[in-house]
């Protein structure tokens, strides 16, 4: 694994974790929130750790990716990881 690639590695890990943090938050509103709103909170919160799971898994291949590979996994990477950070954002508005 070449510098950048462990740059690149360090630095989505600690994006995801931000978004972890993100996550834990909407449980906490959950947990304060009336019944109806607390199912929801928890419904969206499984929800968005599953799609955590499913980033963490493409950096996974990402970093056990031959060098040849890695580039084109890497827009794939950031794609979902995007996306993933776009409906959190929505669900912890």
């Amino acid at each position: 694994m070449t510098d950048t690639q462990k740059a690149y590695e360090e630095k989505m890990r600690a994006q995801i974790d931000e978004l972890d943090a993100k996550i834990e938050l909407l449980r906490s509103k959950a947990r304060s929130a009336s019944a109806d709103a607390q199912a929801e909170f928890s419904k969206r919160a499984n929800e968005m750790e599953a799609k955590a799971g499913a980033v963490r898994a493409q950096l996974k291949e990402l970093v056990n990716a031959s060098e040849e590979k890695w580039q084109e996994m890497k827009a794939g990477v950031e794609d979902a990881y995007n996306q993933f950070k776009k409906e959190l954002d929505e669900a912890t508005k």
